[in-house]
């Protein structure tokens, strides 16, 4: 890691990572790999690391699912990195609104802002792709005009379609994808 022997903290000797798929899969301290004729079975992916098969993961608290299947593929998603929650940004002061995105490797081709509530959408300016497994940097300009309390929300879309969930609810919050939000002040 940067031209120096892992460290122990970052999986010494090698760690396994795999493109695409959640952490779970990405093996720390591996000193030698045995090829199985049959799938692994072990806690992690019996029990524990276990998503309901449904589409994005998801199921109800009335009625969970009997059918699961161990964690996988990131679904898409974005995150916020500036403003902060609860920053306090000034009527007619333009600002930046930052975030990340991504997906499991087919590529963010689009992320919508939107500055009230979710009531109006606009696309936000996409940096240039890093790599098929990188996050996405975007960017949106915006200039509050009135005072008070503001939900920001950030939605993306990967090159095959595949959106951020409006609700999605599963027993151990994996793969969570809801449209992210971030409450700021204007005063």
């Amino acid at each position: 890691m940067n031209d120096q022997a892992l460290p122990m903290v970052n999986g010494f000797p090698i760690r396994l990572v795999v493109p695409g798929w959640y952490g779970t899969y990405w093996v720390k301290a591996l000193s030698d790999i045995t090829v199985l004729p049959q799938t692994f079975s072990n806690f992690w992916t019996d029990k524990a690391y276990r998503i309901p098969n449904a589409p994005n993961g998801t199921e109800s608290p009335k009625n969970l699912a009997k059918d699961t299947v161990p964690i996988n593929r990131f679904n898409v998603r974005s995150i916020f990195v500036r403003p902060d929650p609860d920053e306090t940004l000034h009527p007619g002061m333009p600002t930046e609104i930052e975030g990340i995105a991504f997906d499991s490797g087919y590529g963010i081709k689009r992320v919508e802002v939107s500055t009230d509530g979710g009531a109006t959408w606009a696309d936000a300016r996409l940096d240039a792709e890093i790599g098929k497994y990188s996050w996405r940097r975007w960017r949106a300009s915006w200039t509050p005009r009135s005072r008070g309390q503001h939900r920001l929300m950030a939605r993306a879309t990967n090159a095959i379609g595949e959106t951020q969930s409006k609700e999605q609810w599963n027993r151990s919050g994996f793969m969570w994808n809801v449209i992210s939000q971030v409450d700021v002040k204007v005063a």
